[in-house]
């Protein structure tokens, strides 16, 4: 299993905070829980959307994320097209069609 966060990189404010925010995404939501915990973020900021479950993270949480094992990928590349499809079959509501064919093996 492998916990990935993005290069999104996208300004926004939340709440008080303006940052820079990426997204934290992985194989499985138990994983992806278990990781954001250990970045200090909290089960209840999971994003449980059919664009895909994830958390979002700041420039300073992603770049933790990356020195406790989290893989970065390029968004729009071929591995964050299979990464977000499988974050969208995550997702506890109705279930969506692949976006990204997955291609075996």
């Amino acid at each position: 299993m492998t916990v990935y966060v993005d290069d999104y990189r996208t300004e926004a404010r939340v709440g008080h905070l303006t940052a820079r925010w990426s997204h934290l995404m992985a194989d499985s939501v138990a994983e992806l829980v278990a990781f954001a915990g250990r970045l200090g973020l909290q089960p209840a900021w999971l994003q449980d959307k059919p664009g895909g479950v994830h958390f979002d993270v700041t420039d300073p949480t992603r770049t933790e994320a990356i020195r406790l094992g989290a893989v970065p990928i390029r968004c729009r590349s071929e591995e964050w097209r299979r990464v977000v499809d499988e974050a969208r079959q995550q997702h506890s509501g109705p279930r969506r069609p692949r976006r990204y064919p997955v291609e075996p093996g």
